[in-house]
């Protein structure tokens, strides 16, 4: 006799890192029956602390706790064209991969991926509490 249960088994490959948060927006997809989405453009910092390297990533919102986090601070959202107070945050990935683009005739290459969850944020100077984001990914999981 087998037992089948529902769980979704995957592998996933993982990373943590400080980025700054450049960039965040709505991407609404053309011609597909698709969902719009939330997409945040990353600075990673690599390398020792006083001159850290820039690794650059485009990234996709899919984790519970990242989504409900990103909603909760939209007034605060970073863009390129509206320069308002900086983001810094410790950020868990997944699913990354080499993303190629074309600029300027030169082909240029950055990360693609998701981000799952946010483990620290500063918006400007002031230090935000995540603990209460924390119940939004547990009753996320109870549920699955």
């Amino acid at each position: 006799m087998t037992t089948q249960t529902n769980e979704n088994k995957f592998f996933n490959l993982t990373a943590s890192c400080s980025a700054y948060v450049n960039d965040t927006r709505i991407v609404t997809p053309n011609g597909r029956k698709k969902d719009a989405f939330v997409s945040v453009k990353i600075a990673i910092l690599e390398g020792p602390a006083d001159e850290p390297e820039t690794i650059f990533a485009d990234l996709i919102v899919r984790g519970e706790q990242a989504k409900a986090i990103i909603k909760c601070y939209k007034d605060a959202w970073p863009s390129f064209k509206n320069k308002g107070k900086g983001w810094f945050a410790g950020l868990r990935l997944g699913s990354l991969y080499p993303k190629l683009y074309d600029s300027k005739g030169v082909t240029q290459a950055t990360l693609g991926g998701r981000l799952l969850k946010l483990t620290y944020l500063k918006i400007g100077d002031d230090v935000i509490n995540l603990s209460e984001f924390e119940k939004v990914q547990e009753e996320t999981q109870e549920v699955a």
